[in-house]
């Protein structure tokens, strides 16, 4: 798969909130950082926390996106959207992702998403 069809795949698997094909699409040694905790994570961190999280939110969604390869994978930006279960909503917000794809294989996230509405 070209890493543009990755990024596509993985963009459609977290809006669909599917681990297993997350799980499928990331490396074993993958590791994922977030700007608003600025903690890294393993690939079982990051899938127990997408677990939380889709079983949190009834639908995610990502509009505007625009993606670039990179040297060595791919930069993502676009809006998020999230519908909680119980009909909260969090204020859309901009977020661009700067990945890294090895194989195939998802190596590495950095996600950037703006600290004042990621808490809400």
């Amino acid at each position: 798969m070209d890493v543009l069809e990755i990024a596509d795949a993985l963009s459609r698997a977290i809006m669909d909130r599917d681990l297993e094909s997350i799980r499928t699409l990331y490396a074993d040694d993958v590791r994922v950082w977030h700007s608003y905790d600025r903690v890294e994570q393993d690939r079982a961190e990051t899938l127990d926390f997408l677990r939380g999280f889709f079983e949190a939110a009834s639908e995610v969604l990502y509009t505007d996106i625009r993606r670039v390869r990179s040297e060595d994978g791919y930069v993502q930006q676009h809006v998020i959207h999230v519908t909680f279960a119980d009909g909260r909503r969090i204020e859309p917000r901009p977020a661009c992702i700067v990945a890294k794809v090895e194989g195939g294989k998802v190596t590495r996230i950095d996600e950037y998403i703006e600290p004042r509405r990621a808490a809400a």
